[in-house]
């Protein structure tokens, strides 16, 4: 993809972000891709330094255990740019996900559908 490809597909993107994160959801809300074992990728660009996080607590109903966050650079953003990042819910639902890195937070609400 060239550069500007890139530049028009980021305009079409529904981008959630904070003064500290940046992260592309998809543009319905629905994440169907990932499985309970081989996390959704979400990528992540950090503006802050920082240890990276995720958690995830499900909204509709009691959240099962086995939430768990995969980072490609797990302890620190130092320096900023592109994270790999991957959640693996344990089943579908409505999940509240919030990212932290350092002091910034972003929360944002995805429906898992498998």
């Amino acid at each position: 993809m060239s550069h500007d490809q890139a530049v028009e597909a980021a305009k079409r993107t529904n981008w959630a972000s904070t003064d500290g994160i940046w992260i592309p959801l998809p543009s319905d809300g629905v994440v169907t891709w990932g499985s309970a074992t081989s996390g959704s990728k979400f990528p992540v660009w950090p503006l802050a330094a920082g240890r990276v996080s995720a958690t995830a607590p499900r909204l509709d109903a009691p959240t099962p255990p086995g939430f768990t966050s995969d980072f490609g650079t797990p302890e620190v953003a130092s320096s900023l740019g592109f994270i790999a990042s991957g959640l693996a819910f344990p089943s579908g639902g409505c999940w509240e996900v919030t990212y932290r890195v350092g002091e910034a937070r972003l929360t944002f609400v995805v429906d898992v559908r498998r």
